[in-house]
């Protein structure tokens, strides 16, 4: 195996799923013996520690973002470590994130490397990489200008899933006839802070069997609003700030409320019913898909202030259909079935067998 050099971004504004689908990646790479080296603006303990504490290496770059100089001379310093006695194939770079444009894949391509990268909405006038991926659902739809040779990898069958959802691949889920578990997860960040408009919502529901878990992502900054919305007696939702197992809090819970970012093709794998929010653009077809799968409830909201009435009705119907919560667990389970990663990693391999 060569070197996987994984160039992604986390922060206030863009969140971390570009970061923790890579993390996915550089898991599976390690697994199969190459080294892996993230090069990431990703500014608080939570992304540092856990990078680091899988063994990968962390180089911070200079400039924020998506700086060419940095690019250049961050991989003109990894050339000269990431070749083995004997090795052969080409070191990859990875870029995953919205604000790595063309001359971004100049540069790592002129530098020798080849290059991976990920993309969710064909948004660039032209990539210039070795392979595309794209796991969302309308990536088939989207026109890429690419250079000859270029390889794609579309569709959520390449969903990158972290190895800690792998182990409950054969995990059977149980459909109480009145389910009351709810997990609300809407990303990393929520700069709108509609985590809020949600637990106001779910307050006001006055089902005795109701427990709800909100996870609060490591960039949310105003978590002092969502303690005080949870405050007082006999309140059935409690936070819990950056979790430790998403996997374990998804087969805890019977319905999930969240974002139409990463965390959605997470959800499918373990089967979890789901209303879903769109807190991004870029989510859009993703919620759309879901829709029309059958396997998820949407228009909860206008832009980003939610309809509690609404919310609260679809959370309850679905709380109380069995059926219906067992029909759209196994529908989701067939849209993501953990090996998209393994298959991404085999294509690289397969690349660097070329001649």
């Amino acid at each position: 195996m060569s070197t996987l050099i994984i160039r992604s971004d986390a922060g206030h504004k863009i969140g971390g799923g570009h970061v923790m689908r890579c993390l996915a990646l550089a898991q599976e790479w390690k697994v199969r013996g190459g080294q892996t080296i993230f090069v990431s603006q990703c500014d608080t303990p939570f992304f540092r520690d856990r990078i680091m504490g899988e063994g990968h290496d962390l180089i911070r770059p200079t400039h924020e973002q998506s700086h060419l100089g940095d690019l250049a001379t961050i991989l003109d310093q990894i050339r000269h470590v990431t070749r083995a006695p004997g090795q052969t194939a080409l070191p990859w770079v990875v870029l995953d994130g919205y604000h790595f444009g063309p001359e971004c894949h100049d540069v790592v391509l002129e530098a020798g490397f080849r290059l991976l990268v990920i993309d969710d909405t064909a948004h660039l006038d032209r990539y210039h990489a070795n392979v595309v991926l794209n796991p969302n659902p309308d990536a088939e739809s989207l026109s890429y200008d690419c250079m000859p040779g270029t390889r794609f990898l579309r569709g959520p069958r390449y969903s990158l899933l972290r190895s800690e959802f792998l182990s409950w691949r054969n995990w059977e889920r149980s459909f109480p006839s009145k389910a009351g578990k709810v997990l609300v997860t809407l990303g990393a960040a929520d700069p709108g802070n509609v985590t809020l408009q949600v637990i106001l919502a779910l307050r006001e529901i006055r089902t005795p069997t109701i427990q709800v878990k909100v996870v609060v992502g490591p960039y949310h900054s105003s978590r002092e609003s969502l303690y005080e919305a949870i405050a007082g007696p006999d309140c059935p939702i409690s936070v819990i700030e950056t979790a430790d197992s998403m996997p374990e809090l998804m087969a805890w819970a019977d319905v999930a409320i969240s974002a139409g970012g990463v965390t959605v093709w997470e959800m499918s794998f373990m089967g979890l019913p789901c209303l879903l929010l769109e807190l991004a653009a870029n989510q859009r077809s993703t919620i759309a898909y879901f829709e029309n799968q059958g396997v998820g409830d949407t228009g909860l909201q206008v832009g980003h202030a939610i309809i509690p009435g609404r919310l609260r009705q679809k959370l309850i119907d679905l709380l109380l259909d069995s059926d219906h919560r067992t029909v759209v667990s196994r529908s989701m389970r067939q849209i993501v079935d953990g090996y998209g990663t393994k298959r991404v990693v085999d294509a690289l391999c397969e690349f660097d067998q070329q001649p």
